[in-house]
This record gives structure tokens, C-alpha cells and sequence, in this order.
């Protein structure tokens, strides 16, 4: 794995006078980490079952990997997700290793701080902040159906993005009338495109 980053830092004094002073500064790191080898191979997969590869050469170590969605296709109430050879696979066929994209890493690349410092004849006051985004993060895509699962997703307006019947176009959530299937699998085991978020904190 090769790992580099980059730092940029910048401090001002704003206002110096006797008996009143202003500091600013504030600093961005960003740090790029990549698999750069693997074993003669340029993606490892944990086991032969598994479809999802844990590290790929060019790729993030923590990589997120997942589907391309095209939304619930209005006839099955099921997702439609897209290949990256452009062609468009039901929610209800099985995936394999070739359906698979990268959605991004988790580990967010940009990080820094910044702070400010005044004083005024006696009275001092220091402020000083942590932040870091890019990297993504799966969020929960599960329906609410009852208040044991209501931490799990907003319940706000859910009903109405939900597909109910033949035809229902422009939804997000996929049909509630599901069985044990290989659609309700894909959605659970694997995040897509709209299932994942970036992170800034």
C-alpha cells in the first residue's frame, strides 16, 4: 500500500495593536492512500464466494464497493441497477463480480483545522475547530415499519416515495410486498449508489 499526503497551513495576524490583538489561521491535510501491488493479480477477493473484492490495485484500501442504481423500475416495484458495461440489470437477477463499481473510500482524504485567538487588555478568548470530509459512508435504506426500527431511517414522507402498485414511477423505496428474494438480498448485503453518503464532520 502507498501512502502520501500533503499539508498547507496559513496564520495571520489580523489586528496588533497594544492593547488589542486578532490571530487567524487554519491549516487542509490531504492524504492519498492506494493499493499499489497484490500478489500477481490486480484485485484479491477474500474467499471464491465472495463477488465483492476486499483490496484492488489503483484503489483505496478501504474502498467501498457497490452498485450503480437506476432507481425501482415502475413494473416490479424492484431496483434496476446498471453494469459498468452499460447494460441494465434487474434488482431480482443474481449479481456477479463484473456488476460491481467503486463508490468511494472511507477514510475521508481532506482533514484540517482552524482557529481563532483575541484578547482585548485582560479578556482572552481562544477558538479552535476539527474537521474532515470526502470519505463515504453507507447510510441505513431499510423500510420503518415499526417504531423498534424508527432509528433506522427517516419516517418522514417515506410512504410516499415507497412503490405500491404496477406503474408507480419517480419512487426510491422498493416495493413493501417482498419475499425472501434475491432482490431483497442485493439491498441488504450491498450498497449503491444511493445508499451511501459523503461524510463531514
Amino acid at each position: 500500500m502507498q501512502n502520501r499526503g500533503i499539508e498547507i497551513g496559513l496564520n495571520a495576524k489580523i489586528i496588533d495593536a497594544f492593547d488589542c490583538r486578532l490571530s487567524l489561521g487554519g491549516n487542509i491535510a490531504y492524504n492519498d492512500n492506494k493499493v499499489v501491488s497484490l500478489y500477481w493479480t490486480d484485485k484479491l477477493y477474500l474467499d471464491e464466494q465472495s463477488i465483492v473484492p476486499n483490496y484492488e490495485v489503483g484503489k483505496s484500501y478501504d474502498m467501498i464497493y457497490g452498485l450503480h442504481s437506476l432507481g425501482i423500475n415502475p413494473l416490479t416495484g424492484y431496483p434496476v441497477f446498471l453494469t459498468p458495461e452499460g447494460v441494465e440489470k434487474q434488482g431480482t437477477e443474481p449479481l456477479t463480480r463484473n456488476d460491481f463499481i467503486a463508490l468511494g473510500h472511507q477514510t475521508p482524504p481532506y482533514s484540517g483545522s482552524f482557529y481563532a485567538s483575541f484578547s482585548y487588555k485582560q479578556f482572552d478568548v481562544d477558538v479552535s475547530f476539527y474537521y474532515v470530509f470526502g470519505g463515504k459512508q453507507r447510510f441505513s435504506y431499510q423500510y420503518v415499519r415499526n417504531s423498534d426500527n424508527a432509528i433506522y431511517n427517516a419516517v418522514s414522507g417515506q410512504t410516499q416515495k415507497m412503490w405500491f402498485k404496477r406503474g408507480d414511477e419517480y419512487k426510491e423505496y422498493w416495493t413493501p410486498f417482498y419475499t425472501q428474494s434475491i432482490a431483497e438480498e442485493n439491498l441488504a448485503l450491498y450498497p449503491n449508489t444511493r445508499t451511501i453518503g459523503v461524510v463531514i464532520t
